[in-house]
């Protein structure tokens, strides 16, 4: 089970769960490497290693990674002071066989727990509530529930379990805005391993739900940049406006988690994309320019020769569709504009600047007036 090793507390809920070797079985201490702790042999055989917080008031609180366990001094047998720690063992909540008719107690136990920073004992719990039929508690109780397993496993650094938490917290939720907010930091947490959402580290279930909502209006922002900045110039007929409605689209939805979030960004992305296309057609002028002098300066060679003409008429059709292509992209730009909420995207004098040079590429350099050839899919005369 990849070195991890199950702890099972019990399978009642009153007496069984709530003495201490039981919360303490099989527990060890998630180390980075061989480090010096205490080891801790409790009556019942159960050994576990890990760092002593207090020893006072007949209670023993040891530092795990799954937070602060206590065990109860008349419990232990031994302790073993400085000693070698060099296993790596993560701790796995099991749920509690929780009564129906004892769920509200439950409950009350758990969040006991919870305050008292035992969270692989609140967790068993929760996770036994959740099991339940939803008749045994009230729906309040039961987001309360969710809510709490949520944070257990934040505070034992299982981003998975608080994963899972966080999706059954949502499927109890009517709120809509709030249900794709909880929904958000289960992605966040699905994304990574451990319990940060982008850069911050999260260990409550309150804590996280603005942090994602951050990170989830963050990462629609970014999506629709990248929409925008595709490199693409755009020459089909209404191709740009979808790319600009399902950026937009991405934008609103960013309000949605963080107000003001996407609208702020809107012109700066529509504006993208417009310089986007206008990117591609520049790229594509400086193409057709260089490829254009290839044509002319070839178009009479080795007329005799197959192979020459076959690469030199494949060359002189790739130059008219990318020629047309950025064409149909200026030619689209003012109607894209237009139907855009933001004006004032481009400069109307360059786009005419560029619209004059893809006319100047439909002839070859040589002549001027009347006598300049134009550059057609087959072999003309001068």
């Amino acid at each position: 089970m990849d070195a991890r090793r199950t702890i099972r507390i019990g399978q009642g809920l009153l007496g069984t769960i709530l003495p201490a070797t039981l919360v303490a079985a099989g527990i060890g201490l998630l180390m980075a490497g061989p480090v010096r702790a205490e080891r801790i042999i409790t009556k019942s055989g159960t050994t576990f290693t890990g760092q002593i917080l207090k020893d006072e008031g007949g209670k023993v609180v040891v530092k795990t990674v799954s937070g602060s366990i206590t065990v109860s001094r008349d419990d232990i047998a031994t302790i073993e002071k400085d000693v070698p720690d060099s296993q790596t063992v993560a701790l796995d909540i099991v749920p509690v066989d929780v009564k129906p008719e004892r769920a509200a107690e439950a409950l009350q136990q758990a969040k006991a727990a919870m305050s008292a920073e035992e969270w692989l004992k609140a967790g068993a719990l929760l996770e036994g509530i959740g099991r339940l039929d939803p008749s045994a508690l009230a729906l309040e109780d039961r987001q309360t529930a969710a809510a709490g397993l949520a944070t257990c496993y934040l505070q034992m650094g299982d981003g998975g379990g608080a994963c899972r938490a966080f999706v059954r917290r949502a499927t109890l939720e009517s709120d809509e805005p709030r249900k794709r907010q909880i929904l958000a930091a289960a992605e966040a947490l699905r994304t990574i391993k451990g319990v940060r959402i982008g850069d911050q580290e999260v260990r409550t279930y309150g804590a996280a739900i603005p942090i994602a909502a951050k990170w989830k209006s963050q990462r629609l922002v970014e999506e629709a940049k990248a929409l925008v900045t595709s490199g693409r110039m755009y020459g089909v007929p209404q191709r740009a406006l979808r790319t600009a409605q399902a950026a937009i689209a991405r934008l609103q939805e960013a309000d949605e988690f963080a107000p003001g979030s996407g609208s702020q960004r809107r012109q700066e992305i529509l504006k993208a994309l417009v310089d986007d296309i206008l990117g591609g057609v520049r790229k594509a002028i400086d193409f057709c320019t260089k490829e254009r002098q290839y044509l002319d300066d070839n178009r009479w060679q080795s007329l005799s020769n197959k192979e020459i003409v076959k690469g030199w008429a494949g060359r002189l059709m790739n130059y008219l569709s990318v020629r047309q292509e950025a064409e149909n992209a200026l030619a689209n730009l003012k109607p894209l504009a237009e139907k855009l909420p933001d004006k004032g995207l481009y400069n109307p004098a360059e786009v005419e600047g560029l619209q004059a040079r893809l006319q100047d590429l439909k002839f070859y350099p040589r002549g001027s007036g009347k006598h300049r050839v134009r550059i057609l899919p087959y072999r003309t005369a001068p």
